[in-house]
């Protein structure tokens, strides 16, 4: 089971409820973004589970612009080292194969 989480309380919440992994993201109430790496370092010190990270630089819909892809690519360097999620942004793709193969390229796991 895999719990969703913004902040380092409900990481040891979920843990303690025995999730076994847990996606880190800030602001859950708008669709859940990308986390501060703070926050992820904090939350790695305290668990043991599996921690994976969302990419995602802003609410709203999952069409960005070149300045927003450029803001994702910046958090991956920053993050890396820590299984990546890719969340929902293929949805609305029509050809899901080539988006798939990009979305490894990048290095994303999930």
């Amino acid at each position: 089971m895999e719990a969703c989480v913004d902040c380092v309380q409900s990481a040891l919440n979920a843990v303690r409820g025995g999730v076994k992994r847990i996606e880190l993201c800030s602001a859950l109430s708008e669709g859940g973004l990308t986390p501060s790496a703070g926050l992820l370092k904090i939350i790695k010190s305290q668990i043991v589970a599996p921690v994976f990270c969302m990419i995602r630089p802003r609410d709203g819909d999952f069409l960005y612009n070149e300045l927003e892809v450029q803001v994702m690519e910046e958090d991956i360097k920053i993050l890396l080292g820590c299984e990546l999620t890719f969340h929902r942004a293929i949805d609305l793709t029509e050809d899901i194969e080539s988006a798939a193969e990009t979305i490894k390229q990048l290095g994303f796991s999930r």
